[in-house]
């Protein structure tokens, strides 16, 4: 249950946890659309991760310290 993110760039575009696929509105002309789309707008990770409460882990010791 626990969030986590690593080595990701910080202008990454993500959604949210409870973002949903919807069908969009289609024009009344041309192909119908194939795909779902988001019904939110991505955002930048490091905006979302801002308010997130963070916790330093480390998994074992290595040869210049705790990894």
């Amino acid at each position: 249950g626990l969030a986590w993110a690593v080595g990701i760039p910080r202008h990454l575009k993500v959604y949210p946890v409870d973002v949903k696929l919807i069908w969009p509105i289609t024009k009344v002309r041309g192909k119908p659309r194939k795909h779902h789309v988001p019904d939110i707008l991505s955002i930048a990770a490091e905006q979302m991760l801002a308010s997130a409460k963070w916790k330093t882990v480390s998994w074992r010791s290595g040869t210049k310290g705790r990894l």
